[in-house]
């Protein structure tokens, strides 16, 4: 499980399911010489609906209930192996303090996986659409001296696969002068940089990319963009884990982080879209791509 959550290989790996996915990608050249290289990316599936994301009660008990049913796993075969080595029989009454807790879980994970996929309106289409919006003025408008690849990903909300196998495929070409840009949830609310990225343990936002979000977050500041930490995974993860610049951008409504965002639910839908902060996210994301190209263009 923690393996699982880390996009860590496991035994798991050769005994669940999988079906075929895939990404969309596409370049668009500088104006001159390659200097420097930017990825766009959004993902393009959206998750199921299980009821843990329902209402902000419910997803912090999942959140709570997340790091004690491995707790309880560990301090259960720790408990249960000493029983048996010492012959201590009370050692089973533990079973009847750690079960409630994986039956718990055991049960989300259950039900989760008979729910219907969001609609997927600010999770993540809104993210795609920024993207596509910022293709059509790069393709008018070039960087000087910073190749862009446009990335569509697949299967982010089950593992960041299909920024996995991206990685895979492009990192060594993309050389140390990449940086990638993740665009998820930007549909509605005020933008967000994150600090650190990761469901249970968070790791650091590299350093460079931080650096451009803050410098563009000062050069705009009516945009109002701030900074803090991620709820759960993106895929910018997948790059931070391999020591790559990555920068996930995400916009939070105001009174609450997931609720009003309607993140993986079924009322994820196109009237809860605010189109001024899509194009909020939008110039945002437009003065980060200025910022990469001067630097490397000097």
């Amino acid at each position: 499980m923690l393996a699982e959550i880390q996009f860590m290989r496991s035994w798991t790996h050769w005994i669940l399911p999988r079906s075929q996915s895939q990404n969309i990608s596409g370049r668009i050249a500088p104006a001159g010489p390659v200097s420097a290289r930017v990825v766009l990316c959004a993902h393009l599936d959206t998750h199921r609906t299980p009821v843990f994301y329902a209402s902000k009660a419910w997803n912090l008990a999942f959140s709570i209930s997340l790091p004690l049913v491995l707790l309880s796993m560990f301090l259960g075969a720790l408990g249960f192996g000493m029983g048996l080595f010492f012959n201590w029989g009370w050692m089973r009454w533990l079973g009847l303090i750690i079960a409630p807790v994986q039956a718990f879980m055991l049960a989300m994970c259950l039900h989760a996986d008979f729910t219907s996929f969001s609609p997927g309106a600010n999770d993540n289409a809104s993210g795609a659409a920024v993207i596509l919006a910022l293709s059509r003025q790069l393709a008018r408008r070039p960087l000087l001296h910073t190749e862009v690849t446009l990335l569509f990903t697949g299967c982010e909300e089950v593992g960041d696969w299909g920024m996995a196998a991206f990685l895979d495929t492009h990192s060594v070409r993309s050389g140390t002068n990449t940086t990638y840009i993740i665009l998820d949830q930007v549909g509605a609310g005020r933008i967000k940089f994150l600090t650190a990225d990761g469901l249970l343990l968070k790791h650091k936002t590299h350093p460079r990319a931080l650096q451009l979000a803050r410098q563009a977050a000062k050069q705009k500041l009516e945009l109002g963009a701030f900074e803090g930490v991620g709820l759960a995974y993106t895929d910018a993860l997948r790059a931070t884990l391999r020591g790559l610049c990555a920068l996930t951008l995400c916009t939070i409504p105001s009174g609450s982080a997931g609720g009003s965002a309607h993140w993986h639910q079924m009322s994820d839908t196109l009237d809860h879209i605010v189109p001024d902060d899509l194009l909020k996210t939008y110039q945002f994301t437009w003065e980060i791509l200025q910022l990469i190209d001067q630097s490397y263009g000097q």
